[in-house]
Order: C-alpha cells, then sequence, then structure tokens
C-alpha cells in the first residue's frame, strides 16, 4: 500500500514547490478519457514527471537564474559533460581530459550550478565522487540507467533528436563522452516529459579552456553572485553589476560574469559597445524604457513550444513582441561593431505580433479550457456559437420579469446550478399561484424549484452552445500556439540578442552611476590600475569613504605585492579588488578605477579567511574576535 494525501488541483503548484524545494520527484496524472464517453472506470495515466531540473513553472523558477539539469559521465582520463535548461531551450556540451581532471569537473560543476545532476548507475554508487558532486553542485542527484550513456544508444537518440545522419553536424565526432551525456539527457526527459522536446535543437559545444579558469574556491571567495557569509545576492558583483531590466537579460548578466573571456577582439566589442551606450543618453534611455516592457521571452517561447502555455503567456509574448521594431529602429543607429552585428539581419517578428493579436483577446483568462480566448470576427463557428449562448442568457434574464408579471409573483427567481441546470424559484408563501405547466424540479426548505417546457428547451441549447463554444475556442487556441511553436528558433534568436543589448544597457548605467572607466584590454602581461576602488566595498561605505589604490604588477620586475598591515587594515579588501577589476575588464565591462591596463589573464586565484564579511566591513580576526 502506498500513502496517499489528495490535494486541490488549483492549488497544486504550492506543494509542487515545496516537494522539488526538498528533491523529490512529483510524478503528475490526468483522466486520458471524457467522462462521458468513458465505460467503467475512467482511464488515467502519468502525463510528466517533475523533477528539480525539469521545472516550467515560472513561479518555482528564479527569474534571473538559470535551472539547469546536467549529465556527467566517465572514461578513462576524461569526463564527458552536457547540461540544459528546458525552460528555456538552452543545450551545452564538453568533455574535460588532462592533468587534474577531477578538479576541473568540480570547478565546471560549481560554475554551472545545477538544479539537478544525472549520474549512471554505475559512478552513482561511487560514494565519495557522488557526495562531492552533491556538495559541489547543490542541487539533487540522480540515477539513471547504465544504458543511456552507451555511445551507441546515445547517437541514436541523437541523431533522431536533431535530425542529422552524423554527430560530426553537432560538433561531437570527436567526443565520445559528451555524445553519451548528450545522449543521457534527451533519454531522461524523454522518459519524464513524455513528450515531443524539438525545440532543444540548438546544441553549443565548447571548451573550458575559452574562458578564464575560476575555480570553485576563488569563485567563492570572490562573490561573484553570492556572498561567503549568508549566500546572498546583495554584497555580491552581481548585485552591483544588475541593472538589467528583462529576466533573459539577468540570466545572461550571471552567465557572463561566470564565464569571463580570453579573447581580445570579442572583449572590445563590449567595451566599445558600452562606451558608445555611455556616451548617447537618448538612445540609452529610449531603449531601457522599452525593454521595461519585455517579458521572459525565452520562457514564454520555452512553455509555448512544450505545449503548456496558457492564454495570458500569448499575451505577454504578444506585449513583448510589441517593441521590437522600436529596438530596431535604435539599436540599428548605434555604430560600434558589436551592435551591427546584432541588428543586421533583425527579425522584427511582425507576423506572430499579427497572430497573436488577431486571435486572442487582450484580456483572456488564466485557463485555456475556460473559454473566452478568442477575438470576435476571426472565427465564424465561434462568432455563431456565441451568439446562441449571448442570445439565450438574454432570454433566460427576460423570461423572470416575464414569469413574475405572469403569475404575480414578485419573490420569483430563475436560477442555474451545474447539478439540477436551470430552474424557477418560488417560495413556499407563494405555492398557491404556481401556474399548472410548471413541473417540479427539487425541494428544498423553504421553496420549490420548477421547469417548464420551453426553459428546457432554451437550457439545452444554451449548455451545448456554450460547451461547443469552449471546446472550439481551446482547439483554435491550440492551433495558434502551434503555429507559433514553428517560429521558435526565430523567437530565440531575437530573445538572446534583447538578452545582450540589456546587459551592455546595464554595464553603461553601472559605469555612469559609480564612476568607472573604460580599460585598456591587450595581450601584454601589466596589470596597471589608477585608484582602483572595491566595486562592493564602495557601495557599501559610499564613494566617499572609499580609499582608492594604485595596482602594477607585471611577468618581470613587478610579479609579487606583499601586502602587510593590521588587521582590518584592507588587504584582503584591496586583494579582491585587483583581482575583481581583472574580471570585470574580460566580461566587457567598465572597471572601479581612474584608468586600467589589463593584460589577459586565462586565471585567478583568491583566498580569505572563512568568516570574511567583506561588505559589512568585519574581517576573519574581527569576526572571530
Amino acid at each position: 500500500k502506498i500513502p496517499m494525501c489528495g490535494i486541490p488541483y488549483h492549488a497544486a503548484d504550492g506543494y509542487l514547490a515545496k516537494l522539488i524545494s526538498k528533491g523529490h520527484k512529483v510524478a503528475i496524472c490526468e483522466q486520458m478519457e471524457n467522462p462521458k464517453s468513458a465505460k467503467g472506470i475512467v482511464k488515467r495515466d502519468v502525463i510528466r514527471i517533475v523533477t528539480p531540473g525539469t521545472v516550467l513553472e515560472s513561479n518555482l523558477l528564479h527569474e534571473k537564474k538559470q535551472n539547469y539539469l546536467l549529465a556527467v559521465c566517465r572514461g578513462e582520463k576524461v569526463f564527458g559533460l552536457a547540461y540544459t535548461d528546458i525552460s528555456t531551450g538552452e543545450f551545452y556540451a564538453t568533455e574535460i581530459s588532462g592533468t587534474d581532471q577531477n578538479a576541473k569537473l568540480f570547478d565546471e560543476v560549481a560554475r554551472i550550478n545545477p538544479a539537478e545532476c544525472i549520474l549512471p548507475a554505475s559512478l552513482y554508487h561511487e560514494e565519495t565522487l557522488r557526495n562531492k558532486l552533491e556538495n559541489t553542485a547543490g542541487g539533487s542527484i540522480s540515477k539513471a540507467p547504465d544504458e543511456y550513456f552507451q555511445l551507441k544508444e546515445a547517437t541514436t537518440f541523437i541523431e533522431k533528436h536533431f535530425q542529422v545522419t552524423s554527430l560530426e553536424a553537432l560538433g561531437l565526432g570527436e567526443m565520445p563522452f559528451a555524445t553519451c551525456t548528450v545522449g543521457s539527457i534527451l533519454q531522461f526527459l524523454m522518459e519524464t516529459q513524455k513528450r515531443d522536446l524539438s525545440y532543444l535543437n540548438q546544441l553549443k559545444i565548447y571548451s573550458t579552456s575559452s574562458f578564464m579558469m575560476i575555480d570553485s574556491t576563488t569563485r567563492r571567495n570572490l562573490e561573484l553572485t553570492a556572498t561567503i557569509r549568508g549566500g546572498q545576492r546583495k554584497g555580491s558583483l552581481l548585485w552591483v553589476c544588475d541593472q538589467t531590466l528583462t529576466a533573459l537579460g539577468g540570466r545572461l548578466l550571471r552567465e557572463w560574469l561566470e564565464k569571463p573571456l580570453l579573447d581580445i577582439s570579442m572583449i572590445s566589442g563590449r567595451l566599445d559597445a558600452v562606451e558608445e551606450l555611455t556616451n548617447n543618453v537618448f538612445i540609452r534611455e529610449d531603449l531601457r524604457s522599452l525593454l521595461k516592457k519585455v517579458y521572459d521571452m525565452e520562457r514564454l517561447i520555452g512553455r509555448i513550444a512544450y505545449g503548456s502555455a496558457n492564454p495570458r503567456d500569448l499575451i505577454a509574448l504578444k506585449t513583448s513582441v510589441s517593441v521590437v521594431p522600436e529596438v530596431y529602429q535604435l539599436g540599428s543607429n548605434l555604430k560600434s561593431t558589436l551592435f551591427q552585428k546584432m541588428f543586421s539581419n533583425f527579425d522584427i517578428l511582425e507576423d506572430i505580433y499579427q497572430q497573436i493579436d488577431q486571435a486572442i483577446n487582450d484580456d483572456p483568462p488564466f485557463s485555456p479550457k475556460e473559454g473566452g480566448i478568442i477575438k470576435e470576427g476571426y472565427d465564424e463557428e465561434v462568432d455563431e456559437l456565441r451568439s446562441i449562448t449571448t442570445g439565450g442568457k438574454k432570454w433566460i434574464a427576460d423570461l423572470e420579469a416575464k414569469e413574475k408579471a405572469a403569475t404575480g409573483i414578485k419573490s420569483l427567481k430563475v436560477g442555474f446550478n451545474k447539478v439540477f441546470g436551470y430552474y424557477i424559484e418560488v417560495t413556499n408563501a407563494n405555492l398557491n399561484a404556481v401556474p399548472g405547466n410548471y413541473i417540479r424540479k427539487q425541494t428544498l426548505a423553504n421553496a420549490e424549484r420548477y421547469i417548464t417546457e420551453e426553459l428546457k428547451e432554451w437550457e439545452n441549447k444554451i449548455l451545448g452552445a456554450s460547451e461547443n463554444l469552449t471546446s472550439r475556442e481551446y482547439e483554435l487556441f491550440c492551433d495558434v500556439r502551434n503555429q507559433i511553436t514553428l517560429s521558435s528558433t526565430r523567437i530565440r534568436q531575437v530573445a538572446s540578442i534583447i538578452a545582450k543589448l540589456d546587459v551592455l544597457l546595464s554595464f553603461a548605467q553601472v559605469a555612469l552611476e559609480n564612476g568607472y572607466c573604460k580599460p585598456e584590454v591587450n595581450a601584454g602581461d601589466v596589470i596597471h590600475i589608477v585608484d582602483g576602488r572595491h566595486p562592493v566595498v564602495e557601495q557599501i561605505t559610499g564613494s566617499g569613504d572609499y580609499v582608492p589604490n594604485d595596482t602594477y604588477l607585471d611577468n618581470k620586475e613587478h610579479q609579487v605585492c606583499l601586502l602587510t598591515g593590521p588587521n582590518m587594515a584592507g588587504k584582503s579588501t584591496y586583494m579582491r579588488q585587483v583581482a575583481l577589476t581583472v574580471l570585470m575588464a574580460q566580461i566587457g565591462c567598465f572597471v572601479p578605477a581612474a584608468s586600467a591596463v589589463i593584460g589577459i589573464v586565462d586565471r585567478i586565484f583568491t583566498r580569505v579567511g572563512a568568516a570574511d564579511d567583506l561588505a559589512g566591513g568585519q574581517s576573519t580576526f574581527m569576526v572571530e574576535m
């Protein structure tokens, strides 16, 4: 026997959130037949299994944080790794090899910070590795059959899903272990989601050597996205840099912070774009005003393609798409190379706007099965059924006045309930005035309910038309949703450009508000910072109270800077401000200094006291005392 507890279906999301947050998996069952036409017990089945890494419900997701499902497998001195966010359609894969591949794996998992990690059964039973992964990832660990990770099985699934004839087309030709993890994710999703997920169609292969290496200790000590003490967003670098106006921009900013660039041309492209925005106040402010109207397009199209979007999701997409032409008009006036690339061949998605605008009411209900979704004039059958329903309800309303006049019973009323349908209610005090054509339907304590042949006839008309209307509207809504799904790649590309624009606008806004400068990033070996400041600490203390410091390091005469001083003198602050200045420069952000020359850095190491609270102005010594 299995313990069971019923919950109201309309409150399911609250219970789902609690269960998912505890790392549980939740199976969702639905009736598979119409109860009216089913014989005997109505057939039910599991339609979806919700796991921490496969959540789609917006109220269960952090709007500015990805929700990754990650898979790991191991070979001889190599790890395969793949991860996806099914709410946005992102899909990445890589292989990690070379010396110390274990440490590299855990550093990469710490960067990705998945909600759920899938391991093959053989690896799952290695307790040391599993526990380390669990501590590093912070999410739940799920066991999958070893067959999911077999190369042949994975290859078959990948070729079928991405509709390719060979792995070379995806860049997986020479990456057998990455192939195994991609295949395992697809099979896991097939098992849990039980539906077509063809919108996950853009697999990106990457190398960890393409980005600055930041190990998990350094990531934590630099407080990039959360503070050491308390894990709070406030007091982190993300808190300072995030002035994004959209959820998709917020997620991209987090990704850029976690993956500083090593390519000087890409860094310079971002810096030039930020500089242009800081110098052009009118375009900057107009773009920011437009982006305030943009909803989470990535997750909206994810739900639409998945088939779980409701009518209000379509209206949110329409509202977002409505500003796209103006964004293009303003963005195409920007001259920097990155903006020229972003806005060349830009798709304004006019057909998507028209499609939704013509079909869906501007203020539809939340549920697609409630009716009231489709606009008047869009479909003849809907208009006809609506006319019957409206006309019938008017007749019912007029009936009450007519019967009151005919019978002389002033308290008579016409009502409706789901069990008995329409009825005429007469109180016991007036039963002697009831006409002979009234047929008794229900007896109450203080009244009797009746029906007439004419009322019964209109009831059948109204209820039949109302049911058919709701059914037809749902059918048309699904058609519109499916049509938009065909353009999911186009919408995702536009969403990607808007996210990038939002991050660059955020960098420009932060630079202007905080007095940052444009760094010079080059291939040299010099780090020369004049009047450098710690971006977080100056926000807490106030820029007027912060004492700036210079830094000069190179690979010749100034390889080491030795700091001495009493407790609370700012040694840790100085050390971290240099690291953060370099990191900010390499994500394409202006830096807190009077001037800065940064020779490209491929790795940062930082280690400070575990109890250190930089934002709170407390050293490890102070906290321990």
